[in-house]
């Protein structure tokens, strides 16, 4: 009995990494826009650009 509890404990202790570590890792997350503006920016104030993920509901370039 000793054996199934201790095999009982470590399951679980399993089943509760396997749930702590399935998340997303690093930049997997889409990063959306979800205020807009028409306004045009001065050229030298923008460093760089980039499109956001095609999983947005709405494409925008941030």
């Amino acid at each position: 009995m000793k054996v199934f509890a201790a095999l009982w404990a470590l399951l679980l202790i399993a089943a509760s990494f396997s749930q702590t570590f399935s998340g997303p890792v690093g930049s997997d997350l889409p990063i959306c826009c979800f205020k807009y503006s028409r306004q045009e920016l001065p050229r030298d104030l923008i460093w760089r650009h980039y499109s956001t993920s095609t999983s947005c509901p709405r494409p925008a370039v941030v």
